[in-house]
C-alpha cells in the first residue's frame, strides 16, 4: 500500500500513538504508572521497528504478535497507576 514508505508512516502511526497516549494520560490526571507503560510502549515500538527493519515475512509477523505487549504494558501501567494514586473522579 505505501510501497518503500510503510517503515515511515508505520513509525510516524507509532510516534502519533504515543503522543496521544501521553495527551490521553495528562488529560485524565494520570501519573507515573501511565507515563511508565507509555514509554515502555514507545521502547517497544522501537523494537517493532528493529524487527521490520528487512521488510521480511517473519519479522513483521514477529513485530505484528509483539503489539500484545504494547497492549499489556498500557493495561499495567493503567493498573498500577490506579493502584498508587487510588481510582477517583477527576
Amino acid at each position: 500500500l505505501f510501497g518503500n514508505a510503510d517503515r515511515a508512516v508505520i513509525g510516524a502511526l507509532q510516534l502519533a500513538t504515543v503522543g496521544l497516549l501521553v495527551w490521553v494520560g495528562a488529560r485524565a490526571g494520570l501519573q507515573h504508572g501511565w507515563y511508565l507503560a507509555t514509554a515502555v510502549a514507545a521502547g517497544l515500538f522501537g523494537y517493532q521497528q528493529w524487527l521490520i527493519r528487512d521488510r521480511g515475512r517473519d519479522g513483521c509477523f514477529r513485530a505484528f504478535g509483539n503489539n500484545v505487549w504494547v497492549g499489556f504494558a498500557l493495561f499495567a501501567g493503567a493498573g498500577a497507576d490506579f493502584a498508587i494514586v487510588g481510582i477517583a473522579i477527576r
